[in-house]
């Protein structure tokens, strides 16, 4: 993704990032994060609002919808 490889208005993207802060339920740095069954599977998120945005350049930012925001299941915390 980037200006040589745009993606198209209403494409899906998939982001794995850190810095969430703050979980809840807490976490506990080093260990696997597991999920809460049964459904609907719940891993711990972010305690503070979360914003994506696309874009920049002054002017040239757009808000984006996320469809999730947490922890990978058996990815390590922390």
């Amino acid at each position: 993704m980037g200006r040589a490889t745009p993606r198209s208005r209403g494409s899906i993207i998939q982001m794995f990032m850190t810095g969430e802060g703050q979980t809840s339920p807490q976490g506990v740095t080093g260990a696997l994060t597991t999920v809460t069954l049964p459904p609907p599977q719940v891993t711990p998120s972010p305690l503070l609002p979360i914003e994506i945005w696309i874009g920049n350049e002054p002017g040239l930012r757009w808000p984006a919808v996320y469809t999730y925001a947490g922890e990978a299941p058996a990815w390590q915390r922390g």
